[in-house]
């Protein structure tokens, strides 16, 4: 195996990894983490922001640090990666096109 190889079975093993934690989290836990998300891309916006792949980033960053903050599936979910995606989800909400 190849290292080309090796990096793409270790991108979608974490792919799936991350697939298992965001189906542990139910209806309300991912209800939680969508409101969260909504919640800060509100803030960001209301505290001046004007760019759509500014408040992903600072949304995803703010999602690290509260899925470090939970404990059990919701914050598994956040660190295996379901942050950036509920951030492009809350900010395109806040900033459409």
């Amino acid at each position: 195996m190849g290292f080309f190889d090796h990096i793409k079975d270790v991108i979608e093993d974490a792919g799936k990894h991350m697939q298992d934690e965001i189906n542990k989290l139910g209806d309300a836990g991912k209800k939680q983490l969508e409101e969260t998300a909504l919640t800060m891309a509100t803030e960001y916006k209301d505290g001046g922001g004007s760019d759509f792949e500014d408040c992903v980033v600072a949304v995803a960053a703010g999602l690290a640090a509260y899925g470090a903050s939970q404990s059990g599936p919701l914050g598994a979910a956040i660190g295996a990666g379901a942050g950036i995606p509920c951030a492009r989800i809350a900010c395109r909400r806040v900033f459409p096109e």
